[in-house]
């Protein structure tokens, strides 16, 4: 080998280490990775920049915009509100409700931003149909990666290593060539947990305190009583049965009172703390003798245009984990939140404090606040906060949603029809996006996770170094000399495996990124069909169920499911040997004439 092969060895080396340690990020690591191949010579300043200005990192850059503008609507939103109508105490019916369209929508928009959309709404739905998250995001988030499988901008891995294929003048993959695999995949994973593969999933589900069993829309809230003789005047506990509303405890002077006694003789500034549904809430909003506390000083100044609507706490939210502070959460959001919801247990454990003041935040936590009209238009809001719906006031108009979701669709209709390259037309549909004021584009940049780009950037100038030393052809000889006489099948076995092993201890675009250019450089020294290898290590770089750490769709839900590590071992293990072998004897069919494998086992 050259001594820039040796150099790229080197660099490779610290590269995993830092991947694997993420003692700096991962983004950081790869524009470190083209630095130190310009720094080297190993390649030149405009090959160590062309990951910058690369097809596939500029489509998936325009991808992700194009998903946050549909996310932007709010149809996933409304989406996601319809099918928790259809949710079922059955887990099975549960997992079908949301597997299915997670699946379709992931093979044409970013999964993650699919499962940051679902997982609030997911949580809510298993906490009124008392099943554990744990049982229904594990699911969800492997169904969602299948799903990306099927076509080509399904995930960023498809397009990269699509880059590295045209580099190597091997012939490109079209926009469906990856369909029958991911679909075969999406179809396996809905059968095995649909029908008792959840089982093998612990369900890590607090018992609630039996006070806490809450029903759809049920939310905690407290109320002041503002104007006692009025009140006093009504029968309130008739019209709180008639609201279905359900008093827990009455404060007075942040000492514990005993509600039945002191329920008709109600004082000013007693305190309340209910349980009601939304609209009952709102009819209270109404009400002149009770005041819906919000915890902050000077109260609820009312805004003719305001509105009231639900929120859920989103994965990245600031709040998840922290004391709920009213007056902190009016001086961020400029919203009164009016009432909670939570996914977890709520105690009482001080009863002389206030309701919010005892609170812990946690991810899919419903928050009911009235808010100015443009509220979810703010940054700090559509980082923290997903809107679920608008129960009061005007909400996000239905014809930017529809007119989001032609873009897109025909953004893939002129890719897969091959009437446009897909970095064309999705250039095409951000350009579109905001042409028609889908989103604003100096909120745009607030949008996009730039890490993805950088760290697309700065890994593909590593496959132009492997290319130009030569070391993908040394790795691709040892490769022949350790699978000398064995099928074609085993072979791409091998490689599927061996990818999503490295994918879990990098990133999953950097181990593609890593493999692809040593099968193409085998697949020139063999018989075996380059696509059958090329497809085999894209796929095993997105098959990487065992562990949170080489996805990071599993990595989000690794909280909030209360997961553990053994349990992405325990589901994920099965379903990445099925898929690893399903995967790798249809590709030796589809590329290499018939299934060696088979043909062998029939022979004996």
């Amino acid at each position: 080998m050259s001594v820039d092969a040796y150099i790229v060895i080197a660099i490779l080396v610290v590269a995993l280490f830092l991947f694997i340690t993420e003692k700096v990020s991962i983004d950081l690591t790869a524009i470190l990775i083209a630095v130190s191949l310009m720094l080297t010579g190993v390649v030149s300043i405009p090959e160590g920049l062309s990951g910058f200005s690369n097809q596939a990192t500029i489509t998936i850059l325009a991808l992700l915009i194009l998903s946050a503008g549909l996310e932007e609507t709010g149809l996933l939103e409304r989406l996601g509100f319809s099918l928790s109508k259809l949710a079922s105490s059955s887990v099975p019916i549960t997992l079908l409700v949301i597997m299915i369209p997670a699946a379709i929508l992931s093979a044409f928009l970013n999964n993650t931003a699919v499962i940051t959309i679902f997982l609030p709404i997911v949580i809510t739905m298993a906490n009124q149909k008392n099943i554990s998250p744990s049982l229904l995001l594990m699911p969800l988030a492997f169904v969602s990666i299948l799903g990306g499988m099927s076509t080509l901008i399904g995930t960023s891995t498809n397009l990269l290593v699509n880059t590295v294929a045209r580099q190597y003048g091997t012939d490109v993959l079209t926009f469906f060539e990856f369909a029958p695999y991911g679909i075969a995949g999406v179809i396996f994973c809905i059968f095995f947990f649909a029908f008792g593969g959840y089982k093998l999933i612990p369900s890590r589900k607090r018992v609630k305190d039996y006070n806490q069993k809450f029903t759809t829309d049920t939310y905690q809230a407290e109320i002041v009583i503002s104007n006692p003789e009025y009140i006093n005047s009504l029968n309130l506990k008739e019209l709180f049965k008639k609201k279905e509303i359900e008093i827990i405890k009455l404060l007075r002077k942040r000492e514990v009172q005993n509600v039945q006694l002191h329920l008709d003789e109600l004082e000013k500034d007693d305190r309340l703390i209910i349980k009601a549904d939304v609209k009952a809430l709102i009819s209270l909003q109404e009400d002149d003798g009770l005041t819906l506390h919000t915890g902050i000083k000077e109260g609820l100044e009312k805004d003719k245009d305001s509105i009231i609507a639900e929120t859920v706490v989103s994965p990245s939210s600031s709040l998840a984990g922290n004391l709920f502070n009213p007056a902190s959460f009016h001086r961020k959001y400029g919203a009164y939140p009016l009432a909670i919801r939570q996914v977890s247990d709520v105690y009482f454990r001080n009863l002389g404090k206030r309701l919010f003041a005892i609170n812990r935040i946690n991810i899919g936590d419903s928050i009911l606040v009235e808010a100015p009209p443009h509220f979810f238009e703010k940054p700090e809001v559509k980082h923290d906060l997903i809107q679920y719906r608008i129960l009061q006031g005007k909400s996000k108009p239905i014809f930017k949603q529809l007119i989001a979701a032609a873009i897109i669709l025909l953004v893939v209709l002129l890719a897969a029809l091959d009437i446009t390259p897909i970095a064309v037309s999705a250039l095409g549909g951000v350009v579109l996006m905001a042409f028609l004021g889908i989103f604003k584009t100096e909120k745009l940049y607030e949008k996009i996770d730039w890490r993805i780009y950088f760290l697309l950037a700065g890994i593909i100038p590593l496959g132009v170094a492997m290319q130009n030393t030569g070391l993908d052809k040394e790795m691709a000889a040892l490769v022949i000399l350790s699978t000398e006489g064995f099928e074609p099948f085993w072979v791409i076995l091998a490689f599927f495996l061996t990818t999503t092993l490295v994918t879990n201890f990098i990133s999953n675009n950097a181990a593609a990124l890593l493999m692809a250019p040593v099968v193409l450089s085998l697949a020139g020294q063999t018989d075996i069909d380059p696509k059958a290898l090329l497809l085999a290590v894209t796929f095993g770089a997105s098959t990487c169920f065992v562990s949170p750490l080489g996805y990071h769709t599993l990595a989000i839900i690794y909280g909030p499911g209360k997961y553990k590590f053994s349990d992405y071992l325990r589901a994920g293990l099965p379903i990445t040997l099925v898929i690893a072998f399903l995967f790798s004897l249809m590709l030796d069919y589809n590329y290499n004439g018939e299934a060696a494998i088979i043909r062998s086992l029939l022979a004996k």
